[in-house]
């Protein structure tokens, strides 16, 4: 028994093939060699957005060679 309250709020977890990417950084025409940006909106499987942060996202870019090549990246939370 307690005399406090405090509301609780959970949330289903992010599923990749839900999720969208959107931004400059998955269009073709991006130039080599300069910064680039895009957004990952993580949604669940009811297709609602994530509203808050921390998920773990893996990200692997590939040039037209398909070679394997480790880039310099920021990554921003929000």
């Amino acid at each position: 028994m307690t005399t406090t309250w405090i509301p609780f709020q959970y949330f289903l977890n992010t599923r990749a093939l839900k999720s969208l990417c959107f931004g400059p950084g998955v269009l073709n025409d991006a130039l080599v060699g300069q910064p680039v940006e895009f957004v990952i909106q993580a949604r669940n499987d009811l297709n609602e957005n994530r509203v808050s942060g921390n998920d773990e996202f893996e990200v692997m870019i590939t040039s037209v060679e398909d070679r394997k090549k480790k880039l310099e990246s920021t990554l921003v939370d929000r």
